[in-house]
């Protein structure tokens, strides 16, 4: 979708002619919730892995599945995507060139691969409280989390954060401290707060038997207001940086789109999908190897779709067919492969 955005940021890999408002809407909100969903999952697993496994097998595995990926994803495969950036505006540059003078620069980043790290990194953070205060994890029949204090303060100490990391950076920017993690300092305290929450879920039985189910009708119509209200706001005030009020009415409307998202969505899909069967585990166990991929299928079929004069919204679903289609075939293969296959 942000191939195709009225308003793309400038540095994204491919940007088409060719643009809906329908894919600047999509991203807007969607923006909003994607990572912290993820972070959240990652959590709520993470949990179980402790459970099972010691500290230090939990933290080979955790290097082998995590840190040897990023690694690697980091040093030889950003950069061939951070130069999509110059190839697909017809910039000349030789490759050799773009890696000594200008990707250790402004052009730095880890493309996707940042989330493996900084997932990384809270989940050797996680195995460190745990080694201090192993009874953390117990497990919990609890259903005091289900009351709407919780809720209410898990929003208002996000928003709090959110406003005040906005307060001295901008509000979409990146940040590399050392060249080790890359990441958006306003948002950095919400991902940690929702791989914690996602621990501390599992802890509590949320989303099982004789813990915390959420009514999937109050929480769908939360994030469907929200969704309407942040869309809405940001539609009037597309710099929502410009003065107290707007950060503070972001940083809330924010933060209570991204929450009741991920608690409806995941009571939707516990409710109508919550089954086992050949697809849904096909899915389930390349959901890494397609997300290491996806980008390379994603921005070539959208490079090569710029030639041609096809309507945007065919070209959209050629570039989501292709990304997806194409992910999950070398994910199958990753997954064979005698070295891959223990990581992916």
């Amino acid at each position: 979708s942000v191939c195709y955005m009225v308003s793309p940021p400038q540095w994204w890999y491919v940007l088409d002619k060719d643009k809906s408002f329908i894919f600047t809407v999509t991203v807007i909100i969607t923006d909003v919730f994607i990572m912290p969903a993820m972070f959240f999952v990652s959590g709520y697993f993470t949990f179980s892995s402790l459970k099972k496994d010691n500290i230090l097998i939990y933290l080979k595995k955790r290097t082998k599945r995590l840190v040897l990926p990023w690694i690697l994803g980091t040093v030889f495969l950003a950069p061939v995507l951070a130069y999509m950036i110059l190839f697909s505006r017809g910039i000349s540059v030789p490759y050799s060139k773009f890696l000594i003078e200008l990707f250790p620069g402004k052009m730095y980043q880890q493309a996707h691969y940042w989330f493996i790290g900084v997932l990384a990194l809270f989940s050797f953070t996680a195995a460190g409280i745990y080694s201090l205060f192993p009874k953390i994890l117990e497990t919990q029949n609890s259903r005091q989390s289900s009351k709407l204090f919780f809720h209410f303060l898990f929003i208002l100490i996000n928003s709090a954060a959110f406003f005040t990391a906005n307060y001295f950076f901008p509000l979409n920017s990146w940040i590399h401290p050392g060249y080790i993690f890359v990441f958006q300092p306003v948002r950095i305290f919400c991902l940690a707060s929702y791989f914690a929450l996602g621990i501390y879920a599992k802890k509590h039985r949320w989303f099982q038997n004789y813990g915390y189910n959420p009514k999937l009708s109050n929480w769908t119509l939360l994030f469907i207001c929200s969704a309407v209200i942040y869309l809405l706001f940001h539609i009037n005030f597309p710099n929502p940086e410009q003065g107290f009020a707007l950060k503070v009415l972001n940083s809330l409307f924010f933060n209570i789109l991204c929450y009741s998202f991920l608690i409806s969505s995941i009571s939707f899909f516990k409710k109508f999908f919550d089954s086992t069967g050949p697809i849904s585990s096909n899915h389930a166990s390349n959901t890494y190897g397609i997300y290491y991929v996806h980008q390379f299928f994603v921005m070539g079929s959208a490079y090569f779709l710029t030639k041609t004069e096809l309507t945007v919204f065919f070209k959209f679903l050629i570039v989501m067919a292709a990304g997806c289609l194409l992910s999950w075939g070398v994910s199958q293969i990753m997954k064979k492969t005698p070295g891959l296959k223990q990581v992916f």
